[in-house]
């Protein structure tokens, strides 16, 4: 999944965005349960958005490639009163891409503006807003021939994409975050996402295969509006006793997600057949990119039984993780529990308690010897296609065991 700032968004992007408003991107590897609430076994990716400063600053940049590439962003920031206390931040982009996969393009902008208001040392808010949109196709890779694994039995740059396929998305995030340090050891950190996306697809893609070298089609057209809500709250620690150093971290987050999905999937039932999914044909030796008459395509007969479509979904977890530190050595101990509840055809409940274990030796400056144990829980949540199941579905758990060596001679 991905984060924003540490707070979840919807995760069934086909995008590629813009990330004109992103200063840095933080990959969190293994399960991250402890802190972010369900997630992939394999990790999640953390983006952090740019803040405003007090110095004024501006930048523009233009970029132009091969293929027609052009893409245009600018960066500006500054105070917005003498104080100095009021600041802003305004990031906004363009681009135009093609490719060598020819019947591929993209075009997208996004306008992120940012406010912060510092009235002391103590207080900071802060709101980041960001809109963008892409007007795209969906690429699913090149298709080769059947039973042929050599990647030069086709083109690089075939696509089976038609014309009038597209993939429209707009995405708008709010963030309010606010930090206030109630004493010197002690701070309080809350911060609110409001994420809203639209998606409309449309593609034609390839089903099974006719010959060696030719494919049946199939036809999906999709519109998705999804609204997720996260709040998270938290306490952070710093204290000593003797010489041990102690960061302790103690929060609460909730998070609702909903997904509003209209799915078509089309089909020629007069030349191929009820039932068949099928709305014409495709070579991949001898490829031609015609308009295909989806206008006269007819929905699918479909098998639905057992079928459940989720639609939406909150979450609310409890937290305390804490940090030792004496001499060379740092430890590291958490506990969450989280509460998972769903709805659509069926409701669904799911809990979940998740450790996370950690061990580090510094054995010279450059030198690191580690080792963790965490737990993961990633439950079945809102998804943006139907979902058959042959049996009851179940959560994921997952734990991870590393122990290694680092080193930094950089």
């Amino acid at each position: 999944p991905k984060l924003i700032n540490g707070l979840r968004t919807f995760n069934n992007s086909l995008i590629s965005p813009m990330l004109v408003n992103i200063e840095r991107v933080e990959v969190l590897k293994g399960p991250v349960s402890v802190l972010y609430g369900n997630a992939d076994p394999g990790g999640t990716i953390n983006l952090v958005t740019k803040k405003p400063l007090s110095q004024h600053a501006a930048e523009i940049e233009a970029i132009a490639g091969t293929w027609n590439n052009i893409r245009i962003q600018g960066d500006a920031t500054g105070p917005m009163n003498k104080q100095k206390n009021l600041l802003y931040r305004m990031n906004a982009g363009y681009s135009d891409n093609k490719s060598f996969r020819k019947p591929f393009f993209a075009k997208a902008f996004q306008i992120a503006p940012s406010f912060s208001f510092v009235p002391n040392e103590r207080l900071k808010l802060n709101l980041d807003l960001s809109i963008s949109h892409t007007n795209t196709v969906v690429d699913r890779g090149q298709p080769g021939f059947e039973n042929d694994y050599s990647l030069q039995s086709t083109t690089a740059s075939l696509m089976v994409t038609q014309p009038g396929d597209a993939l429209k998305e707009t995405n708008i995030a709010t963030i309010l975050s606010l930090s206030y340090r109630l004493g010197k050891h002690i701070s309080f950190n809350s911060a609110f996402l409001n994420y809203v996306t639209y998606q409309r697809l449309a593609e034609h893609g390839a089903k099974n295969y006719i010959t060696e070298d030719s494919v049946y089609l199939y036809y999906t057209r999709r519109n998705i509006n999804a609204v997720t809500n996260n709040l998270s709250n938290y306490l952070s620690f710093q204290l000593k006793t003797g010489q041990v150093h102690h960061d302790i971290i103690t929060g609460f987050d909730f998070i609702k997600s909903a997904v509003d999905l209209n799915n078509f999937q089309g089909e020629l039932a007069d030349k191929f057949g009820e039932g068949s999914g099928i709305v014409g044909t495709f070579s991949l030796k001898n490829p031609a990119y015609i308009k295909r008459p989806v206008d006269t395509y007819t929905p699918e007969e479909e098998d639905k039984e057992n079928a459940i479509e989720a639609d939406e979904y909150t979450t609310k977890g409890i937290y305390v993780q804490e940090q030792l530190g004496y001499k060379k050595w740092k430890f590291i101990g958490s506990l969450r529990a989280e509460f998972y509840h769903g709805t659509g055809d069926e409701e669904f409940k799911q809990t979940a308690l998740m450790p996370r274990l950690g061990i580090v030796y510094q054995a010279s400056p450059l030198i690191n010897l580690y080792a963790t144990y965490s737990k993961g829980f990633d439950p079945f949540e809102v998804s943006a296609t139907l979902q058959i199941f042959n049996e009851p579905f179940k959560p994921i758990y997952s734990n991870m065991f590393e122990a290694g060596v680092k080193a930094d001679f950089f």
